[in-house]
């Protein structure tokens, strides 16, 4: 399991100073909002608690069936935010099936999601919005984390 705590020191997350840790309710009250009511996988929870989103300066996965792809910023449950999580899902609600919600972003416009439908509940794939196609990145998010370097 990745180490939440180090992803501030590792990969030097920048921390928007409007983003404060989601509550326990505010989870539940979005995983009701979620089309159909589905819970989070416990990893990207408890990522949410702590971080509620946030942005990284250069972090890259290598290891990809598409090559390196860069993550830039996580979405975040605030709704002032302008990485919101919600809003980023109603964009691509036209787009991708009910079980895949939006997690994070890439500078292109691209999106990393993870499935919550039963069969791949936590998996990390990536979409990429100019041919509309998935890739797998990771097994669970904290799979998804680790795999997080700081391009050099």
């Amino acid at each position: 399991m990745t180490d939440f705590d180090s992803l501030t020191r590792d990969l030097n997350v920048k921390r928007n100073s409007l983003l404060v840790p989601v509550s326990e309710g505010d989870l539940e009250s979005f995983e009701k909002s979620i089309k159909p009511p589905n819970f989070l996988p416990p990893d990207y929870r408890r990522f949410l608690r702590k971080y509620n989103g946030g942005s990284f300066i250069e972090c890259v996965i290598m290891e990809t069936p598409v090559g390196p792809v860069v993550v830039a910023q996580f979405y975040s449950l605030l709704e002032s935010d302008e990485y919101y999580i919600v809003r980023a899902w109603n964009n691509l609600s036209g787009y991708i099936s009910e079980g895949f919600l939006p997690i994070a972003v890439d500078p292109g416009g691209s999106y990393f999601v993870i499935d919550l439908t039963p069969s791949r509940n936590g998996v990390v794939d990536f979409w990429d919005h100019e041919n509309q196609k998935f890739t797998f990145i990771a097994d669970s998010f904290s799979e998804f984390i680790g795999k997080m370097e700081v391009d050099s």
